[in-house]
This record gives C-alpha cells, structure tokens and sequence, in this order.
C-alpha cells in the first residue's frame, strides 16, 4: 500500500511542476513583443492649477497623441509631447491616460493632477 501511495505521489508532484512551466519564453508570442515606442522623460503629475508639462519619447517615425479626457490636451512636438491641463476645481485627484502611436504601435502613459487643497488662515480659539 506504501508502494502504491509513494508512486501516487510521486506522479502528482511530477504532474504539478510540469503544468507550472514558463510560457513567456516562446519566440513569436504577441503578448512578449516589446513596444518600438519608448518613453524616456516624462513630467507629468501636476497640481490642481492649471500647467503644462512635457514628456520625451523615442519612436522610428512620426507619433501621434491623444488624450481620453477634456480636462487635458496633448500635442506632438518632434519626439516631444507638450501636454497642458485645466484647472482642477475638484477636492479629489483625477487622472487620464495619454497614448502615443507610431503606426500599429502604441506606448500609454498616466496624466495625473491633484486636488484643490483649502488651507485655513483665520483666528483658531
């Protein structure tokens, strides 16, 4: 009976780190491409006023942008992406997505911009 419950779970252990293999090293595999546009600098984490900010990238031909919000705005500048932002009036922090495309590739970047911080200067009793 210990033969056969030795052999049992031997044949689990053996099942169970061949179904835990490394699938991420198959050549071809479209999910293990890397992305030919490349973000090098970005400054893009503003304060509740209203700003611009830049962000730098590589590509190997022209890019184009584009912004999935209305509170900000972003234009392509050669391998430069001037992105402004409104006034946000709001207590709670916001952000938007940037995306950057050169042909059939594509790079996403986050915009973000805090709140509106009050701060009390009035007489305390």
């Amino acid at each position: 009976m210990k033969k056969i419950y030795s052999f049992l779970l031997l044949a689990a252990f053996t099942l169970a780190f061949s179904a835990c293999s490394d699938d991420q090293d198959q050549v071809g595999s479209e999910y293990s491409r890397e992305s030919t546009v490349k973000v090098t600098s970005s400054n893009l984490v503003f304060s509740a006023a209203a700003g611009t900010g830049t962000l730098v990238f590589e590509a190997p031909s022209t890019a184009t942008v584009s912004v999935d919000t209305q509170w900000a705005s972003a234009v392509v500048n050669g391998n430069k992406v001037d992105v402004s932002v409104k006034k946000n009036p709001k207590l709670e922090g916001r952000s938007a997505l940037l995306t950057i495309k050169c042909g059939d590739d594509s790079t996403q970047v986050t915009v973000q911009q805090r709140g509106m911080m009050f701060k009390y200067g009035g007489e305390t009793s």
